[in-house]
């Protein structure tokens, strides 16, 4: 083969090639994809280091960090560890089915078949024990505020109650409650149900005021509520299986079509952050895309980070910053968690604890 041969397939080899590239980022998802692995290029140096490690006696089912310190919850036990990995307490709790709320000045164990909560300091004192007397699904704190979702016979409901255990408001409804959310100021509160109404299924989206009457009732059809916060005055933003919207009263004010959502979180400025397998947006409260970004890999959960944004899954953790890869990490172990930690990243494996500086 005579040099010219050589060159003209050469270049038509480039040319094919020039050619799929520019078809692959005509795409805007591929664009974004190429962009990400351009800049992932950039952060070869900027590995996250393991700066501690705790070893843990015991299974490891919940962390937490507090005041430069860590609460492991796992067999029953409570401990706090400080950040050498020394026990300062530990308790042991005889429940039939214990779970665990880290709040942020308190912590409660609570026995779901039997409706006690106890209530303890992070100096391991038990402050308040709470008898609920109905089974307990599950347990949030807001401000100065329990909510806690009941279960009994039938009927599910709402408690809420103030920090010495009385109960401020309580609502009992016969559908199946799927998701609730509280505001800040403790004024109100929104609650999702499942209808079943023949053969089709849907969400009942209803907002109370507290100590009074329904304000707002609104219906989904053919859709099943996985997420609620209330954003600002009676305004819900309640994400589903179809698609996330904002509403106010009984008026849908966006909607936004999604699907197989990993995460959500609502930052203080109510910006929604989205993750979706290999892709994470960031969608305003007016329901404008303010940033959008896709990965070579997916990723299962968002933790917010000081002024970063951390993206992780079992075998891998990524650190956002306006857009750009700014660290990463690829431990040889199954990650079971990350928590964020006020100068650690905290990633949790079966019975290791890893504090990762960034």
């Amino acid at each position: 083969m005579d040099e010219k041969t050589k060159s003209s397939i050469f270049s038509r080899v480039i040319i094919i090639l020039l050619i799929g590239l520019v078809l692959f980022l005509s795409n805007k998802e591929n664009q974004s994809k190429f962009v990400n692995y351009i800049n992932s290029l950039t952060t070869a140096g900027k590995s996250l280091q393991v700066a501690k490690f705790l070893s843990i006696d015991g299974p490891i089912e919940k962390v937490a960090y507090r005041n430069n310190k860590i609460l492991v919850w796992g067999s029953n036990k409570l401990t706090l560890y400080d950040l050498n990995g020394s026990k300062d307490w530990e308790k042991e709790f005889s429940l039939n089915n214990p779970n665990v709320l880290f709040g942020k000045e308190r912590v409660y164990v609570y026995d779901s078949t039997l409706g006690d909560i106890y209530c303890l300091s992070f100096s391991g004192d038990t402050l308040e024990r709470i008898q609920i007397g109905t089974g307990i699904k599950s347990i949030t704190e807001n401000g100065e505020r329990l909510i806690v979702h009941t279960i009994e016979q039938n009927n599910e409901g709402l408690k809420i109650l103030d920090f010495n255990g009385n109960i401020v408001d309580n609502r009992s409804v016969e559908s199946k409650i799927l998701t609730y959310s509280i505001d800040e100021d403790n004024k109100a509160y929104g609650i999702c149900t499942l209808n079943l109404a023949g053969d089709s299924i849907k969400t009942q989206v209803q907002v109370y005021e507290i100590k009074r009457d329904l304000v707002s009732s609104l219906s989904l059809e053919n859709e099943i509520s996985l997420y609620v916060k209330l954003i600002g005055k009676n305004k819900l933003l309640v994400l589903t299986d179809k698609g996330l919207h904002l509403i106010e009263g009984d008026v849908v004010l966006w909607k936004k079509e999604l699907e197989n959502i990993k995460d959500i979180y609502v930052d203080e400025n109510n910006n929604i952050n989205i993750l979706n397998d290999n892709t994470f947006q960031i969608i305003s409260k007016d329901g404008d895309i303010k940033d959008k970004y896709s990965f070579t890999q997916d990723y299962d959960r968002i933790i917010p980070l000081n002024n970063y944004t951390v993206l992780w899954e079992s075998g891998y953790i990524v650190g956002l910053q306006e857009g750009k890869e700014v660290f990463k990490y690829q431990p040889k172990d199954e990650i079971y968690d990350v928590v964020e930690g006020e100068k650690h990243l905290i990633v949790v494996y079966q019975n290791r604890i890893d504090l990762l500086s960034y």
